[in-house]
């Protein structure tokens, strides 16, 4: 299953701009209430069942009481918007989004031990997730690398190609 990606940015304790690919199907909810209410959200519903129903079942609900009956209202709205729900309700499964909650508990001062904890996972997990985009083109990169050279080895070896040395400029 190929999962699309949209940029998003946000600042970090020291103001400065964090910009991260995150699942497209976290944009509803983030658009709806913003970066820190969403995350929050995710936080809170992560891997779990959120009921997308009507107004009066909103008011009421664990989730009004903890993030406020408007909050509510505009993340059930841009989810049924987005076609996750309809007129008479449905459950939607919350992403986990461990990605981009790493990256953005990250930004706020957590340590990496602190947000595999408060995530469920691994610190090896985590550190994954925080790695940035251009040092896993690297290694991706250099895997490839490794994999053609040994490939090429492979073929001396048997003999399907000869090594030849490439000439030396004559120095002038």
């Amino acid at each position: 299953m190929v999962h699309k990606k949209m940029e998003i940015s946000w600042a970090n304790l020291d103001g400065e701009e964090n910009t991260a690919k995150v699942e497209a199907s976290l944009r509803p909810i983030i658009d709806a209430v913003g970066i820190h209410v969403a995350a929050e959200f995710l936080l809170y519903f992560r891997g779990r069942y959120f009921y997308v129903g009507s107004n009066r079942r909103k008011k009421v609900s664990a989730a009004s009481k903890l993030f406020g009956a408007e909050e509510i209202g505009r993340i059930s709205e841009a989810l049924t918007n987005a076609g996750y729900g309809y007129q008479n309700g449905k459950s939607y499964r919350v992403p986990s989004a461990t990605a981009f909650l790493s990256r953005y508990l990250r930004s706020k001062g957590l340590k990496v031990a602190e947000i595999a904890n408060r995530l469920g996972t691994t610190d090896v997990t985590v550190g994954k997730h925080l790695k940035s985009e251009q040092e896993r083109q690297r290694l991706r990169e250099h895997a490839r690398r490794r994999q053609l050279d040994q490939a090429i080895e492979e073929a001396v070896s048997l003999g399907l190609v000869v090594r030849v040395k490439q000439p030396q400029k004559a120095a002038l």
